[in-house]
């Protein structure tokens, strides 16, 4: 299923809603504007993102939590997650990448930790953890 659809219709209601008008009048809290991009949802949140300034978007990015920062570049279309992120310093990349990286990290090992805490003769390799 393409996202194509999906994409449409949050920039129409993005459009519809002001939404970039919207996020320049947040506060500069950088927690209440976090919050603003939750209630939102990934896919309004990525367009409000993209017309924000490289300044505040460095420092949102940097202060979303890893699987709320997938989910908003997953929201975005390729053509703007790339411009997004080309514009942002070497310093902000790696740090992003390194959060990324970490929530990875949990991630294997939420899903195979119990693989690798047991002996190889004790797993049973018809459980898929459930």
């Amino acid at each position: 299923m393409s996202q194509m659809p999906f994409q449409a219709f949050t920039q129409q209601l993005a459009s519809y809603l002001s939404v970039s008008a919207t996020a320049r009048t947040l506060t500069e809290d950088l927690k209440q504007r976090i919050l603003a991009l939750q209630i939102l949802g990934e896919g309004l949140a990525a367009i409000v993102l993209d017309d924000l300034p490289p300044k505040e978007q460095a420092e949102i990015l940097q202060a979303m939590e890893a699987s709320e920062l997938i989910g908003v570049l997953e929201a975005m279309e390729p053509e703007r997650r790339y411009r997004l992120l080309a514009g942002l310093p070497t310093e902000v990349i790696e740090q992003l990448m390194a959060n990324l990286r970490a929530e990875f990290q949990i991630t294997l090992h939420w899903l195979f930790g119990n693989l690798m805490t047991q002996p190889a003769a004790m797993v049973d390799k018809n459980d898929c953890g459930d």
